[in-house]
């Protein structure tokens, strides 16, 4: 179930302050759960804010992601564009 927010926080990188996860719950019920958390970008990616919500079903003693669902992100959708096509996402 951790795997998913290892790879969140893993996304920023140390110069840039790196990324954060906040405000973190988690509800199990049986073989399901959900998370919620507020997400905070790193500023190369414009330092947005995302509130965020997984939701994971256990099978055969696997928690697996089968919903996620985050906030839009205007400025970190346009860096992203920008990064994935070659450009300076600062020009």
């Amino acid at each position: 179930m951790w795997a998913t927010w290892t790879v969140f926080g893993s996304l920023g990188r140390p110069e840039f302050a790196g990324t954060r996860i906040r405000a973190l719950t988690v509800r199990v019920h049986g073989h399901f759960a959900y998370t919620t958390c507020v997400f905070e970008g790193v500023p190369v990616l414009g330092g947005e804010r995302l509130a965020c919500t997984n939701v994971l079903h256990r099978v055969d003693g696997e928690w697996k992601l089968v919903h996620h669902h985050a906030d839009k992100a205007p400025l970190m959708g346009a860096i992203l564009e920008k990064l994935a096509q070659g450009e300076d996402p600062a020009g």
